[in-house]
């Protein structure tokens, strides 16, 4: 049988874990709001090569027809820059493709999450960049229609959110 001390001891350390465990939620969740509301704030760039920088709060490489399921990601350095001919991505390290390798392009929301999906036509790969805004998502997608890239209908259905957010 346990003594009194040894079982006030015991939750001595169960409290602390748990105020441990909660301080750290606490930061993360603030974390990801403050992200979340710079990301929302944050508006579409140039980039001083003459292309349009959407603002990225983290970008995944996935596979085609397997949604929510990264092989990489990056938070650091997310790049999506659309050219007049071409548009350069980053996940882990640079790449710049013509819009005609682009077979598709979807919208896949889900809480504090709004990813532009780039399915590619020579790859079972996928980009997807997290603008976290619906507005910025929108007029990503915008750009990526008029350059001649077939959309999904979660896509096309975003589209109105251009004018919407304008």
């Amino acid at each position: 049988m346990q003594s009194q001390s040894e079982m006030q001891g015991m939750w001595q350390v169960g409290v602390g874990l748990a105020l441990l465990f909660l301080a750290i939620a606490v930061f993360v969740v603030i974390a990801i709001a403050r992200n979340n509301r710079e990301a929302k704030t944050a508006t579409l760039g140039g980039d001083t090569a003459g292309g349009t920088a959407i603002p990225l709060v983290a970008a995944f490489t996935g596979w085609k027809g397997v949604p929510w399921v990264a092989l990489a990601h990056s938070n650091l350095a997310p790049r999506l820059v659309l050219y007049e001919g071409d548009f350069l991505y980053q996940v882990v390290r640079a790449r710049r493709r013509s819009y005609r390798e682009i077979a598709m392009v979807d919208v896949r929301t889900t809480v504090g999450t709004v990813n532009v999906v780039l399915e590619f036509r020579d790859s079972s790969f996928t980009f997807a960049g997290n603008t976290a805004s619906r507005q910025i998502a929108a007029k990503a997608v915008a750009i990526l229609m008029r350059k001649g890239c077939q959309l999904t209908p979660r896509a096309q259905a975003l589209l109105p959110a251009v004018n919407a957010g304008a």
